[in-house]
């Protein structure tokens, strides 16, 4: 599948085209839709709320915090891993160098995004595709994935969770400014369901929003 490139500045005429698209609708049901679907994930959520609950506990010391956030890559995102490893001191030596910004965002929910908040979502994917990828003997490589989980966990409430498929179907670039793209779409989304959602929730919107998609694909595949 064929990806868009991402503009700098963000054209909301057309995100009200794409909310408004049948590829869009296939993953936005309706109230019991959604409850269905985020009801029937299964996925490692002990790893996941481990993390979370380790970085509260750690944040502030970089180190900790790498370790926090070492288990859900390594599980999550495993595939990726077989064939190089990943450096928790890079990943702690990014914390160590965004930790004012990271600060800033963490207790901030995606619903006051704002456009001058783009060049530092920017720069934090930028630093993080780098700390979340793979070496081995021979090379390395960023991992766009790797970045979206890492700063999903640091700022559960802000930073959306993606990979690779997801940001095919959104037509998202696999970067910095995909990324910036889709924090925009999934504003909209986490408001639209919000409201379907048990208040409080022991997990961000942005999460359910994560396992209701990977239901339906799932389902999809099925």
């Amino acid at each position: 599948m064929s990806t868009w490139s991402c503009v700098k500045y963000w054209n909301f005429a057309w995100v009200a085209r794409v909310l408004k698209s049948a590829r869009v609708a296939f993953l936005f049901p309706d109230r019991a839709a959604f409850l269905a679907g985020v009801a029937l994930y299964d996925g490692n959520t002990d790893v996941y709320f481990g993390a979370i609950h380790e970085l509260q506990l750690g944040w502030g010391e970089p180190a900790r915090m790498a370790q926090a956030i070492r288990p859900v890559l390594c599980d999550w995102h495993k595939l990726y891993y077989r064939w190089g490893s990943l450096d928790p001191a890079a990943v702690a030596s990014a914390i160590d160098l965004k930790m004012e910004v990271l600060s800033s965002f963490r207790n901030r929910s995606l619903d006051t995004l704002r456009k001058s908040d783009e060049p530092r979502v920017r720069d934090l994917f930028w630093a993080f595709q780098k700390a979340t990828g793979r070496t081995n003997s021979k090379w390395s490589d960023a991992s766009p994935v790797g970045a979206a989980k890492a700063l999903h966990l640091l700022c559960p409430q802000f930073m959306p969770l993606w990979d690779g498929e997801i940001a095919d179907f959104y037509r998202c670039e696999h970067g910095p400014f995909g990324y910036e793209k889709f924090l925009w779409l999934m504003k909209e989304f986490g408001a639209n369901v919000r409201s379907f959602l048990p208040n409080p929730d022991d997990r961000s919107v942005l999460k359910r929003l994560d396992e209701n998609w990977a239901v339906v694909r799932r389902k999809k595949a099925g």
